[in-house]
């Protein structure tokens, strides 16, 4: 339940975040399809979680920055 509530607040300040971490966390189910049937390397493996997960926080710090200066101008 818990988790739930933090990623609803999640999505509610910064949906870009969430997309980030579905569009390119899904790529990973992808190549480690592809590396079983020895079509890839293993030169990639984890890095698109990785690069998902940095980018999401990277995103959501963002927009949440820029969320807090607009509610800060608003009280002025």
């Amino acid at each position: 339940m818990l988790i739930k509530t933090y990623l609803s607040n999640i999505a509610s300040i910064s949906p870009r975040a969430i997309g980030f971490l579905i569009i390119i966390g899904g790529w990973e189910p992808i190549y480690q399809i592809l590396k079983l049937f020895h079509l890839v390397g293993d030169d990639f493996n984890g890095f698109f979680i990785i690069l998902a997960v940095v980018l999401s926080v990277a995103v959501f710090l963002f927009d949440y920055v820029k969320l807090r200066f607009k509610a800060r101008r608003n009280l002025k």
